[in-house]
């Protein structure tokens, strides 16, 4: 027993599991300071696991149709009297709660349009949350200071909410979003927190962090403005957000691919309301966890190595011996296995491993041993010797 302790606990196997985090913390360092390398660190930054596990989930079986979350498409609609129009025609529907995704800047030269839209707005029954812009982000004091309004906010009692959507205004894949965001000395709550506020309060409790969007596979139901009275069931009893679908300028980039803001905002309102975000790991247990991986990778090939050092008389043997084959097919079980694991982890319990530093991690073993080994030779030529050359599991004589 004690034999088998001290090859599990020994030191050869923690030098190569450590070496692996540090050739990664050395590209890590050389891919974000260097200049040139500047496109390769960007799409490190831009990608995550959890796009791929998205991408399975949607392409594996037929998407199930929400029966909550009505999206009403507005797009060619630009008229201010029409869009009043769709308002009321939407509120004799006898909806859960409106959410209006359109920010109503200034009064226009249509005054009739201006009043037809204040008059629809005032006579809204339903709970109605409009959507507005945070601006002028003080980085020193970490808040906005400004922010973008509808016209009439001024004159009629109206509950607001920020579309501020988490891309750092690059473009970037959106994949978290904020419950709230600091606003001239107090906070403000993100649109799809406002609507589902009005269903659970607990939503006012969470915390000020970036959290992720579930995209599971989920169809909403799409209703153009034309056709509100001929699908009334879609709208009444329904939480009901109004915008556009594919107007150019609110498409954005997902792990699905391109979508509108109003999608982005059901899928995240959604997300709120079934309690089912994807929940992050915590980094120091993600490094934790990928160190317990890299150490069982290295006990596996090194085991499986000395196995066939004593049995290497057969051409086959001596062939796995001297060839890396060995590291790479246990390489490859040990990536499907977390693989494997991190998926089921993501689709069962919504929990979001960090795969990308755990497989860099395990890729990185093999060259760790590799490069442990030939240490070990180059100091047996002067240092035949010592404790530490002669102890090496890496020695192959």
């Amino acid at each position: 027993m004690n034999r088998i302790l001290r090859y599990i606990f020994h030191r050869d196997h923690l030098i190569v599991t450590l070496s692996a985090f540090m050739q990664l913390c050395l590209l890590g360092l050389i891919a974000f300071n260097l200049d040139f390398l500047n496109p390769v660190a960007d799409a490190l930054d831009n990608f995550s696991i959890t796009d791929v596990f998205f991408d399975i989930q949607h392409s594996g079986s037929e998407p199930e149709t929400n029966d909550l979350i009505t999206l009403v498409d507005m797009t060619d609609l630009y008229a201010r009297g029409d869009i009043a129009n769709l308002l009321e025609e939407i509120n004799l529907c006898d909806p859960l709660c409106i959410g209006v995704d359109l920010i109503f800047e200034g009064e226009k030269d249509d005054r009739l349009g201006n009043e037809l839209l204040e008059g629809a707005v005032s006579g809204l029954v339903a709970p109605t949350i409009f959507a507005g812009k945070l601006t002028d982000y003080d980085s020193a004091d970490e808040v906005f200071k400004g922010s973008v309004r509808s016209f009439f906010s001024e004159q009629i009692d109206i509950t607001e909410a920020y579309t501020n959507l988490n891309d750092d205004m690059a473009g970037s894949c959106i994949r978290n979003f904020s419950i709230k965001l600091p606003y001239s000395g107090g906070e403000m709550f993100s649109f799809p927190a406002k609507i589902a506020s009005l269903f659970d309060e607990s939503v006012r409790s969470l915390n000020n962090e970036e959290l992720l969007i579930n995209f599971k596979n989920t169809r909403f139901p799409v209703v153009s403005y034309s056709d509100i009275r001929q699908k009334q069931d879609l709208i009444d009893g329904h939480i009901v957000l109004v915008g556009t679908m594919t107007e150019e300028q609110d498409m954005h980039n997902t792990p699905l691919g391109k979508m509108s803001g109003l999608e982005l905002q059901a899928y995240t309102l959604l997300t709120l309301l079934e309690h089912k975000g994807i929940r992050d790991i915590p980094k120091w247990l993600t490094w934790l966890i990928a160190f317990f991986f890299c150490y069982l990778l290295e006990l596996s090939i090194d085991a499986l190595n000395r196995l066939i050092a004593k049995n290497n008389q057969s051409t086959l043997m001596v062939f796995l011996k001297e060839s890396n084959i060995v590291a790479i097919v246990m390489l490859f079980l040990w990536v499907a296995f977390v693989c494997w694991l991190m998926f089921l982890l993501f689709v069962k319990h919504s929990i979001n491993l960090s795969g990308g530093l755990i497989l860099g991690l395990l890729a990185l073993v093999c060259e760790g041993r590799d490069l442990y080994s030939s240490i070990i030779k180059a100091l047996s030529v002067k240092h035949r010797d010592s404790v530490f050359v002669c102890t090496s599991l890496m020695n192959d004589d």
